[in-house]
């Protein structure tokens, strides 16, 4: 396999970043509209603190509900963070009301149209590329400078 030039993993580094900036754009907004309900997701907005990830996570589990696959053990407790809870029982909730006006949990909330399961998966498929990335350009690198009067540059 012909080694990774810096250029191209630069080349690869650049479309991989705006892959990663489309996906954020696209999956946060603070309201909206979408023409299938069957495909909105509720989540809270970037930058909301634990402290009130931890009130919507307790108010919506005590609005009916069921909260169970994220207690230790459920199918959805991992990642067990303050965050990945509260977007649980806040789609939850969101999906049991039906309506926009439900995702709003005191303007911590946003609509998005990307389900966020997919979501980290593609995070993950991303952040896989990069890293193979990054451990071709070192090999790239190595091979280039293994000795002077053997750099291949072609």
């Amino acid at each position: 396999m012909k080694p990774l030039s810096s250029v191209a993993f630069l080349l690869h580094g650049t479309v991989v970043f705006h892959l990663l900036s489309s996906a954020a754009a696209g999956t946060i907004r603070g309201g909206g509209s979408f023409v299938d309900n069957r495909m909105k997701f509720c989540l809270p907005k970037p930058g909301v603190g634990d402290a009130q990830l931890q009130r919507n996570l307790e108010w919506a589990c005590k609005q009916g509900i069921d909260c169970r696959p994220i207690q230790p053990g459920g199918a959805c407790a991992e990642p067990s963070t303050v965050k990945s809870r509260a977007a649980f029982a806040m789609n939850s909730y969101f999906k049991f009301k039906g309506s926009d006006s439900a995702c709003d949990f005191q303007g911590s909330g946003a609509i998005t149209p990307t389900d966020p399961s997919k979501l980290e998966k593609l995070l993950v498929q991303i952040l896989v590329l990069i890293r193979t990335l990054c451990m071709n350009w070192v090999i790239s690198d190595a091979y280039m400078f293994e000795g002077s009067d053997k750099v291949d540059l072609s």
